[in-house]
């Protein structure tokens, strides 16, 4: 099943979120949905599994540092893009927080017209980003149609096989790859193997495939290392 893209939001979490309300009322001008947490715990407990958009969150605060929150979004599969506000250029947190993923840090002397401007960057990132989760699901989903032999043939006819090189790598017939290339072709809803090998790129497919993307030898030796011929 393929997820619902969500209307996207701006979150904002601050201890003081006075702090924030200027930032807010510049969003809402430019229509971003925006909404104000004092509480990082509150936010967590309350924020949808399936929300979408950006977190600007304060770096230190009580209860939770922002760096902590963006970490528990990772964990729980919460797929908001991360903004850090802090008082001063903490080198060591910009550091840590861009290895871990966050899309910015802006200090809180920025001006708030600077900071939205950046929300806006990471509200596009974060749209672009849910559009690719919501293709790779499609395309997981009409691979889960194929057989197992029909993945062999994907994977062959991808990598620019004949129908007699497939047929004589699968110990079957040209006229059985051409009847398993429509069937695939319909599944995958391609036209033509040059879409096939964009499909079966953005997701391999099948047990020997790994070893096939993943091997730098000819096809040829990667089946007669890693594939054992089933009948058709």
């Amino acid at each position: 099943m393929t997820p619902n893209i969500t209307l996207p939001k701006v979150y904002l979490v601050d201890d003081y979120p006075s702090q924030l309300s200027l930032i807010q009322k510049l969003c809402e001008n430019i229509r971003l949905e925006t909404r104000l947490w004092d509480n990082p715990r509150q936010f967590l407990r309350e924020l949808p599994r399936d929300a979408s958009g950006c977190l600007v969150s304060d770096l230190l605060m009580p209860e939770m540092t922002g760096l902590q929150v963006h970490n528990e979004l990772r964990r729980t599969g919460v797929p908001l893009t991360t903004i850090i506000l802090t008082a001063n250029g903490d080198t060591s947190s910009c550091r840590d927080g861009f290895q871990l993923g966050v899309f910015d840090f802006i200090e809180k002397t920025c001006h708030p017209r600077e900071v939205v401007e950046r929300i806006q960057a990471a509200m596009d990132l974060n749209r672009r980003q849910q559009q690719m989760r919501h293709l790779q699901a499609q395309m997981e989903q009409r691979l889960g149609r194929l057989s197992i032999r029909e993945q062999e043939v994907a994977v062959l006819l991808a990598s620019g096989q004949s129908l007699r090189d497939v047929g004589s790598h699968l110990n079957i017939t040209p006229q059985s790859v051409s009847k398993h290339r429509n069937s695939i072709f319909e599944k995958l809803q391609v036209n033509n193997e040059v879409e096939l090998f964009r499909v079966v790129h953005h997701k391999e497919l099948g047990p020997a495939a790994p070893n096939l993307f993943k091997f730098s030898g000819t096809v040829d030796q990667a089946y007669t290392m890693t594939n054992t011929p089933v009948s058709n």
